[in-house]
């Protein structure tokens, strides 16, 4: 996840948070993504990936696909 900082007076950050889905980091099929705030001052925290019914549906295929062996574990 790439981060800048900047030194002036208001400190800006930026993060980008993708999916994980099947061990992977991944972007939202829509390429959709929204900004969280910091509550007191406003300033942007991150950019967070947005996930749609289609993101959740491969979350939900890949977590069923993993169980056999993670079960296993136990």
């Amino acid at each position: 996840m790439p981060a800048t900082t900047s030194d002036s007076p208001t400190r800006q950050v930026t993060v980008t948070s993708d999916l994980f889905i099947g061990g992977l980091r991944t972007a939202p099929e829509a390429g959709r993504y929204f900004t969280t705030t910091e509550a007191v001052t406003g300033e942007p925290i991150a950019r967070v990936a947005a996930a749609s019914a289609s993101d959740a549906r491969r979350a939900v295929d890949a977590a069923a696909t993993a169980l056999p062996e993670w079960a296993a574990t136990a």
